[in-house]
C-alpha cells in the first residue's frame, strides 16, 4: 500500500485534507530510539513536510530525496519528539 505514495505529491492527494492543521513546513528529523535499514540512531533528514500528526506518517522530501516514517504514534511539541511504531524521532521546524 505504501508503494502508491512514491512521490510528495501522491502523499498530499492522499492526506493532504487530513493534515490541514498539522504543523507542516521545513523541519528536520534525528531518530532518537530505535531505528531501521534506512536510518540508525543518530541520522537526520531535512526537507519540506506536508505535516506531522497522530495517525499519519511523516513525508520528508528534499531535493535530492524523500523518506517517509511509519504512522506516528504520539507527538510531544514540547519536547518536540514524535515516536512511531519503531522508532522515535526529534524534530525541529526551521524559521524563515
Amino acid at each position: 500500500m505504501l508503494e502508491q505514495f512514491e512521490n510528495l505529491e501522491n502523499f498530499e492527494a492522499a492526506f493532504g485534507k487530513e493534515l490541514e492543521d498539522a504543523p507542516k513546513g521545513e523541519v528536520v528529523i534525528r531518530i532518537i530510539e530505535g531505528g531501521n535499514e534506512y536510518m540508525k540512531v543518530g541520522d537526520t533528514k531535512c526537507g519540506y513536510t506536508p505535516g506531522i500528526k497522530v495517525g499519519y506518517h511523516v513525508w520528508i522530501q528534499s531535493p535530492n530525496s524523500s523518506y517517509m516514517t511509519s504512522e506516528v504514534q504520539s507527538i510531544d511539541f514540547e519536547a518536540e519528539t514524535f515516536t512511531c511504531v519503531q522508532s522515535t524521532y526529534h524534530f525541529h521546524f526551521v524559521k524563515k
